[in-house]
């Protein structure tokens, strides 16, 4: 699996804004992306726990974005198997108003 992350998109005439307020983002097309400092030993639940707790003191701006019409999703990349998520995970993910999108990545020829 690859590390989750939280994509904050449709920002609009807020993105300029939203990168000040959220400096610890980085832009990529057009969204703010946050990535866990974990390493890859850590599960998913403690990813995601920790994507939640950087986000969660800014809660309330991310709210207010969110009630303008932007879009927060937290998205899993799946090899195969199953994830399992804590609910601590989750609870997070609720309170930020967060989507959880889990994707099995594409396999390539050859693999």
């Amino acid at each position: 699996m690859t590390n989750p992350i939280m994509r904050m998109t449709n920002l609009g005439p807020y993105y300029n804004e939203a990168e000040q307020r959220l400096p610890f983002a980085r832009s990529e097309n057009d969204a703010l992306v946050v990535q866990s400092a974990l390493g890859s030993e850590a599960t998913s639940s403690e990813h995601i726990v920790w994507l939640c707790s950087v986000l969660d003191s800014h809660r309330r701006y991310i709210k207010r974005l969110l009630g303008m019409g932007a879009k927060l999703t937290c998205t899993c990349t799946m090899e195969a198997g199953d994830i399992t998520l804590a609910p601590n995970a989750l609870t997070g993910l609720h309170l930020l108003g967060a989507e959880l999108v889990i994707t099995q990545k594409q396999l390539t020829s050859g693999q």
